[in-house]
């Protein structure tokens, strides 16, 4: 066994003890970077103010000439409530002369917004509220103006229900003021079909949604009226309906049944013409006027009587179909009676309308529902007897109507007992 002694002096003091190299100092930075930097900051801070700047100056002149867009539209609008064609006319786009002519008959005919044809009857209110939105295009030489207009609709027994419709504009500028124009091709979009079982409806593109949900309920009242036992249709009838961008189909003399390649053709608005509802209920209402306006021109038909001069009792007897319908109620309130009633008014009244042309009476009215609620003429027969009786005297009409169960006395105490119920 040995031992490794190992003693102080065993140890090199004389060797320098390790000691580890000093880091080298990071490298400097360099001057140009703080520069690069600086100036990349002042390029994007400038870019910043120089998009805002533009934006600026872009919104400015948004509202300016947004201003001048509804300064037209107002101008025209209230023009139009006061029947002012002329001034209405130096504010219209002469792209298109027959478009004007038309937008100018309306105004001349006050039915500018009127849509009474279909039931509605517009409630007037400031042109600049009714303005919802005006859209600039990117060239700002075109603007579309939404505006949206209330309506009451006759629900019946004197009551009412509002809707609103709203109507799109289409201002284009011109020499030194915006006007009025016909919306382009590309605005309405491709023609479209919607064939049902008796119906088949022609749309823009445009109203597609809301076209094709008129299709079916038109259908659906078409078939009502055929199934009823007042009219009978061809086992081949087939009604082409056309909703149409020309604002002539607003007035009601327009909105007439054509014969076209042999078949009937009906042309009514189509719905952003005649303004978009903004609710179930609106829709509804909208529904019910469209399938009115068609109805009747068909019941019109079927019975020989299209050309709609056969006076205000015949008028009035198509509003009782309507009503049957559920399409538009009848138009008699009972207040009306009641002003029949207080006045005394005679049977023979009827004498004074029997000739004419004019539209329905609250007497017409009156007459009409005495006829087939008290008296219990068959519908079919006051149709028949009233086509076929232009060259028959009024009171011979009355008795022949009856089945001569009554004489003319007779029935006069029958009316007045008729007038005096609650």
């Amino acid at each position: 066994m040995s031992f490794d002694w190992r003693t102080e002096e065993t140890v090199h003091w004389d060797e320098p003890p390790t000691v580890d190299p000093e880091p080298e100092p990071p490298p400097k930075r360099r001057r140009w970077r703080w520069a690069a930097l600086f100036l990349l900051l002042l390029l994007v801070g400038g870019a910043v103010g120089a998009f805002w700047w533009l934006q600026s100056r872009v919104e400015t002149a948004t509202t300016a000439v947004t201003g001048d867009v509804l300064a037209s539209h107002e101008l025209i609008a209230a023009a139009a409530v006061d029947g002012d064609a002329e001034l209405v006319a130096t504010f219209l786009s002469g792209r298109d002369r027959g478009w004007s002519e038309a937008i100018e008959m309306a105004v001349l005919a006050g039915d500018y917004q009127d849509r009474t044809a279909f039931g509605l009857t517009w409630l007037p209110a400031d042109p600049a509220t009714a303005v919802i939105s005006a859209t600039l295009n990117p060239e700002f030489n075109e603007a579309e103006v939404i505006a949206e207009h209330v309506y009451a609709y006759a629900i019946g027994n004197g009551l009412t229900d509002t809707v609103r419709l709203r109507q799109t504009a289409v201002y284009r500028s011109g020499p030194n003021r915006w006007l009025l124009a016909p919306p382009d091709a590309n605005f309405w979009g491709e023609t479209r079909t919607k064939q049902g079982f008796y119906l088949t409806l022609q749309y823009p593109a445009r109203d597609e949604a809301l076209a094709q949900r008129l299709a079916l309920d038109m259908d659906t009242a078409l078939a009502a009226m055929c199934a009823s036992t007042t009219f009978h249709c061809p086992e081949d009838f087939q009604i082409q309906v056309e909703l149409s961008t020309d604002p002539n189909s607003l007035l009601p003399e327009n909105s007439t049944a054509t014969f076209v390649n042999d078949r009937w053709r009906l042309r009514l608005p189509t719905p952003t013409l005649m303004g978009l509802p903004q609710d179930e209920v609106g829709y509804q209402v909208l529904a019910r006027a469209y399938a009115a306006q068609l109805v009747v021109v068909v019941m019109r038909l079927l019975s020989g009587t299209a050309t709609g001069t056969q006076g205000p009792f015949l008028d009035a007897w198509f509003t009782w179909q309507l009503d049957r319908f559920a399409l538009r109620p009848y138009s008699l309130a009972a207040t009306d009676r009641q002003a029949l009633a207080e006045q005394s008014v005679s049977l023979r009244m009827g004498e004074q309308l029997w000739f004419t042309g004019e539209p329905a009476t609250p007497f017409a009215y009156a007459l009409i529902e005495f006829l087939i609620q008290d008296l219990r003429v068959k519908q079919v027969t006051i149709m028949d007897t009233l086509i076929v009786s232009e060259a028959r005297l009024y009171e011979e009409w009355l008795v022949t109507v009856t089945d001569g169960r009554y004489t003319l006395e007779e029935l006069e105490t029958r009316w007045q007992q008729y007038l005096q119920k609650p």
